[in-house]
């Protein structure tokens, strides 16, 4: 576990300001979870006890690529804990097809921060009310991100870009407050007319380079369920075999 944060409530998630590969993250978690210890046993109620309250789409300001990515607020208890999530090429490595052109594979990574990186706006907020037990869990969100990577690992610059994977991520996280009925806050209109002043989501200057694909994202939250279920039942799994040990005598003194 020397990747993810080992300060006490910190153990499901990468160290600050350390970006981490979602695929890691997750290969990485389910490692973790896959002995039952008293530290996974631990790292598992982070992952369910950790809940969304926000969640942001951000365009970075200072760049020539206008950037965008997600940033994930969640709380637990008392505890707090904000992810960002982004895409990128990843330098030096090219996929070639002997159909087309090549391509640039992507990078898309989870950070830990302390707050809203400068040089950035919001686009968007989701504020997260209602019934917590609703609301997405860290590991919900997790699984979602790991779905929207594998649903497309080729960068673009005109389709699967950063814009696409902030906005899909934020477009199922929508789609996830209507269904659970999360009373998700919408933007006002004043903060529509900042938002046009500042620059479109989904644009780089006053180029339009994505626009939401409804259908497209509707494919995507189809797979994050049945990924969802898979992944629980592995988890399942291991807690059925931990409690019948525990029921046997078989781990006396603890996990």
């Amino acid at each position: 576990m020397d990747s993810l944060g080992t300060a006490a409530g910190r153990k499901s998630v990468p160290h600050r300001d350390v970006q981490m590969e979602i695929v890691a993250w997750v290969q990485l978690v389910m490692t973790c979870l896959r002995g039952w210890t008293s530290e996974s046993i631990a790292m598992w109620l982070e992952l369910t006890g950790y809940r969304l309250d926000n969640a942001f789409h951000c365009k970075v300001t200072n760049s020539r690529n206008k950037h965008e990515f997600v940033i994930s607020e969640f709380t637990d208890d008392k505890k707090r804990l904000k992810l960002r999530t982004d895409r990128f090429e990843r330098k030096g490595s090219m996929w070639i097809s002997p159909f087309s052109s090549p391509y640039q594979v992507v990078r898309d990574t989870i950070t830990r921060i302390n707050g809203h990186p400068p040089h950035s706006n919001v686009l968007r907020t989701i504020t997260f009310k209602g019934d917590r037990a609703k609301r997405p869990s860290l590991w919900d969100v997790m699984i979602l991100a790991n779905v929207v990577h594998n649903d497309s690992t080729i960068y673009t610059l005109m389709g699967r870009q950063s814009h696409w994977f902030a906005d899909t991520i934020f477009g199922l996280l929508e789609k996830w407050a209507t269904i659970y009925n999360n009373e998700a806050t919408t933007t006002d209109e004043k903060e529509k007319l900042k938002r046009r002043a500042r620059g479109r989501q989904g644009s780089i200057g006053l180029v339009p380079v994505h626009r939401r694909d409804p259908v497209h994202v509707n494919k995507i939250w189809d797979d994050f369920k049945r990924e969802k279920q898979t992944m629980g039942k592995q988890v399942s799994l291991r807690l059925e075999f931990l409690f019948a040990a525990l029921t046997r005598g078989d781990l006396a003194g603890g996990v």
